[in-house]
């Protein structure tokens, strides 16, 4: 129970300097790029003393960087490309659905996930697939699932119990959407739905972490799965130009979950990156 309570207050402290940040900053948008440069600096910062308290606590006598899973460089290359295939077989219906979009937009060069980005400020998209994976993915697997495991509790626990605190981390953005003109029911539901989807790609990051031993891994999942964003269910709709390729997204869905769940123990084996460490 300590340890849930020490891993809470490491999440505490990756969240709560966004919020004591210099008043002319917390006053901008979440999107201004000084805000997200001061957000950058924060999580830096906040990894660096994170760290440097778990391994003081937990992992002075440990090889730390095999604990947080930055080592050999060949085992993480390997377990990276298994991962990530792992990964596109669970997104394969919303990867089809995205490359039919785009034959049908040739003439759109923002499409997908750029077309809601002003391209002019890269720093977002580092925020997304560079910053964001690296440090939220060193904070939660690399240190507190390596803290679960190292004071006991089993690999079953920390797959589905640790990756709630990811969700948890992320309910913050309430204020955000309240900030920016929701009501506060609507952002509460928001909030609750960003938890529960962040957790649940937790359990299949912490299950990676575990399986393979490596952080990269995780990271590349997490990249891929923030450019990806939520899966685009209005194929669905009758009225929606998507509809006439309903049954090849369907299927897509079908085989690519079917792929995911089929390989997900096979893929994983650590004996696979024995050789390799």
């Amino acid at each position: 129970m300590l340890e849930i309570v020490v891993c809470s207050l490491i999440v505490l402290g990756l969240v709560f300097p966004f919020y004591v940040l210099p008043r002319r900053v917390r006053s901008l948008p979440r999107n201004d790029p000084l805000h997200v440069k001061w957000r950058f600096l924060s999580l830096i910062v906040s990894s660096v003393v994170c760290a440097t308290f778990t391994y003081s606590v937990y992992f002075r006598s440990d090889d730390f960087i095999r604990v947080v899973g930055l080592h050999s460089f060949q085992g993480s290359i390997l377990s990276s490309i298994n991962c990530v295939a792992l990964t596109c077989f669970l997104f394969l219906g919303p990867i089809v659905t995205k490359s039919i979009k785009f034959c049908s937009l040739q003439h759109s060069i923002t499409y997908s996930f750029l077309e809601n980005l002003d391209t002019s400020h890269y720093i977002y998209i580092i925020r997304a697939v560079v910053v964001g994976p690296v440090i939220e993915e060193f904070i939660f697997r690399g240190l507190i699932t390596s803290i679960f495991r190292k004071t006991g509790y089993s690999r079953l626990f920390t797959v589905f119990g640790s990756p709630w605190l990811f969700g948890i981390a992320h309910l913050h953005s309430y204020f955000n959407l309240v900030k920016q003109g929701n009501s506060k029911t609507n952002a509460a539901l928001r909030s609750l739905f960003q938890m529960l989807y962040t957790s649940l790609f937790g359990f299949i990051a912490t299950f990676f972490f575990l399986r393979t031993g490596h952080l990269l891994p995780c990271i590349l999942s997490h990249s891929l799965c923030n450019t990806l964003g939520l899966p685009d269910t209005s194929f669905t709709n009758k009225m929606n130009s998507l509809n006439s390729y309903k049954f090849a997204i369907s299927i897509s869905y079908v085989i690519g979950i079917s792929l995911f769940f089929g390989l997900l123990f096979p893929l994983t084996d650590h004996k696979l990156f024995q050789s390799a460490h």
